[in-house]
């Protein structure tokens, strides 16, 4: 975590946090968007279940992503 004062006050920063994890997960070329899903998303239906390894890699990036939500 990254601490600065200016003007009295006290800034936090995990950007190069984020940029690891970003890193690790080879996210580096992930698009942005401004809400999770666009208005009138219509899903499809899963006709089969996610392997085991994709279940943990999708367990990993959203913990770490808490981690950083949470400012530990």
């Amino acid at each position: 975590m990254h601490i600065r004062c200016k003007d009295g006050k006290i800034y936090l920063d995990q950007s190069v946090y984020l940029q690891k994890v970003m890193e690790h997960f080879n996210l580096q070329n992930a698009k942005p968007a401004p809400t999770p899903l666009p208005e009138g998303y219509q899903p499809s239906p899963v006709t089969e279940n996610a392997s085991a390894t994709l279940c943990s890699k999708y367990q990993q990036v959203i913990g770490s992503l808490l981690y950083i939500m949470l400012g530990m």
